[in-house]
């Protein structure tokens, strides 16, 4: 039987993507990590038990202390508003907004403005323009 050019084309384009598919499950390529199963680590030791929130941020400063860094200082309320402001909408905050999110003690108060400015228009036209 005589294999055509254009079936030895499709034969040869078969082996090398089943190739491609099997090479990984066999022999040393099983060593790659995406192919290990997923563990939980070890939470590290840190310092500074207030400044983390979370296990991430513990992870972090783990590595910030490892290396004799530290965290920055945190941004207050003025600053955090306007970095939202300019990072969503590409526009500063009104004077009324900045006082009124700085006088605001609620907890959520910065969930509920990044949720506010998710939701806006000018959020849209904003990010619209990147396409």
């Amino acid at each position: 039987m005589r294999v055509s050019r254009p079936q030895k084309a499709i034969l040869w384009t078969v082996f090398l993507l089943m190739s491609w598919v099997v090479a990984p499950m066999i022999g040393a390529e099983n060593a790659y990590w995406a192919y290990q199963p997923v563990t939980i680590p070890d939470i590290p030791s840190i310092k500074d038990q207030e400044w983390a929130k979370n296990p991430i941020d513990t992870f972090i400063l783990n590595q910030l202390e490892k290396n004799g860094l530290f965290p920055a200082i945190p941004a207050t309320k003025q600053a955090l508003i306007r970095r939202v402001y300019y990072d969503l909408t590409g526009l500063p905050p009104s004077p009324e907004e900045v006082v009124s999110f700085v006088n605001d003690t609620d907890p959520m108060a910065y969930s509920k403005l990044l949720d506010r400015l998710l939701a806006s228009e000018q959020y849209g036209i904003k990010w619209g323009r990147h396409w």
